[in-house]
């Protein structure tokens, strides 16, 4: 059975390679000259480096994707590390939070407990929410915002901006004012309480392009897959409820069974269905990521990464010959300037970190992705209704499709997973 696959990001190319281990025919399609869609590799000439657009961090609960990377045989080129994360504040120095793997899940509670980036009070406010968090409620608080849905259980204001703030930002790439309460509380769920390997930080110990894009290129074509570049899909042609033919802009394909789409909502909106455009596709709000890497002379930062508290500046990462400062839902920054937001970051690691010297800086490169996410709210939760036009060989796959989730590896790569075995089972009863 032949399947064209459009979109060539980390959804359909994981589409792709469940698809093609089951045994399909895959063509797959990308509108851009490179894969990996919104995770990309990038060359720096001066330094001959391969550096990712941005720090993709994954986590112990990302099922699907852990399956993705054991299919392609990228399990090598992650590094699984425990629970230690440094929350820095210039007038606090760094606090950890860290747990040992042993006497799961009591082991949380010894990490919140010593967690001295809030006060005694707040901890045992934290350890009273988790605890409800676990247990489950049914109440599912579509429409309670995270910052609401803290205040309501009785969140201190220290808490809030030291701990909650700094999950619900950088899980969901969204303010805690807008993201969902329901969708907060199913990440937390996940990252805490799937087990002693959820909550743990898998980082690549290569860039994207190694770890996961080749590797997938290569497993497709393997299988006797095609994938063309620089092709975007214009029109899909329908007739008897099924697409008979898929317009591009360089082809016209007619050669397949099914068809699987797995494209940011805004780009699956502009193709036309028999001629005009498809309805019911959630109109989604986005939000951006900033990230500035800077490269080094001499690096005198220690740990892999720190969490900085009362700033706009959320994360650093350290590669060694440079450094990554990540700054989620960054709709604020993205608006500035690159001199002034050099000026401001430089400013911010000289009061967090008096060991950095911006002098040690032999250059930088900024990134500003305006679409890196959308924002996980209640009314995108109640209006997810998809195509409403029934087309029985067209499958829907990408990170927006999974209401419960928000916009992260794992989201687009359960899509994928979701959507080969709907295809499989299907195929399975017809024949």
């Amino acid at each position: 059975m032949k399947i064209i696959v459009v979109g060539g990001g980390l959804s359909g190319l994981a589409a792709s390679v469940f698809l093609s281990e089951k045994g399909y025919k895959v063509t797959l399609l990308e509108a851009s000259p490179k894969l990996g869609g919104r995770a990309y590799t990038i060359f720096e000439p001066d330094s001959g480096l391969e550096f990712d657009n941005g720090q993709h961090l994954l986590m112990g609960c990302y099922k699907s994707t852990l399956r993705f990377l054991k299919l392609i045989g990228a399990e090598s080129e992650i590094e699984r590390l425990p629970l230690r994360v440094p929350f820095i504040k210039p007038d606090k120095g760094i606090s950890y939070l860290r747990a040992i793997d042993e006497f799961y899940p009591l082991n949380l509670i010894d990490a919140i407990t010593n967690f001295d980036a809030v006060n005694w009070k707040s901890r045992l406010r934290i350890l009273a929410l988790m605890l409800k968090i676990r247990i489950g409620e049914n109440d599912r608080e579509l429409n309670v915002s995270v910052s609401r849905w803290l205040k309501n259980n009785n969140q201190t204001d220290e808490a809030i901006e030291n701990f909650w703030k700094v999950l619900c930002v950088g899980a969901l790439n969204a303010d805690p004012e807008k993201a969902s309460a329901s969708v907060f509380k199913n990440v937390i769920k996940r990252i805490f309480f799937s087990g002693k390997e959820g909550y743990k930080f898998i980082l690549p110990r290569k860039n994207l392009r190694a770890m996961y894009i080749e590797k997938s290129k290569d497993f497709i074509l393997a299988k006797g897959g095609r994938i063309f570049l620089s092709d975007r899909v214009l029109e899909f042609r329908i007739d008897g409820g099924l697409i008979t033919k898929i317009v591009t802009a360089n082809n016209v394909y007619d050669d397949f069974d099914m068809v699987v789409t797995a494209l940011p909502a805004h780009a699956l909106s502009k193709i036309n269905f028999n001629g005009s455009l498809s309805s019911g596709i959630p109109s989604l709000e986005y939000s951006p990521i900033l990230n500035i890497h800077l490269f080094l002379e001499d690096n005198p930062f220690t740990e892999k990464y720190y969490a900085l508290l009362g700033t706009d500046y959320h994360w650093l990462f350290n590669h060694g010959k440079y450094l990554s400062i990540t700054s989620s839902s960054a709709g604020k920054l993205i608006k500035k300037n690159n001199a002034d937001l050099l000026s401001e970051l430089y400013s911010n690691l000289e009061l967090f970190f008096p060991i950095f010297n911006r002098k040690s800086v032999r250059s930088f490169r900024i990134i500003k992705e305006k679409r890196a996410t959308f924002v996980p709210s209640g009314e995108r939760l109640l209006n997810n209704t998809g195509i409403t036009a029934k087309v029985e060989n067209l499958f829907i796959g990408g990170d927006w499709t999974i209401p419960e989730l928000p916009a992260t590896i794992e989201s687009a790569v359960q899509s994928a997973e979701n959507v080969s075995l709907e295809i499989f089972n299907s195929t399975r009863v017809n024949d």
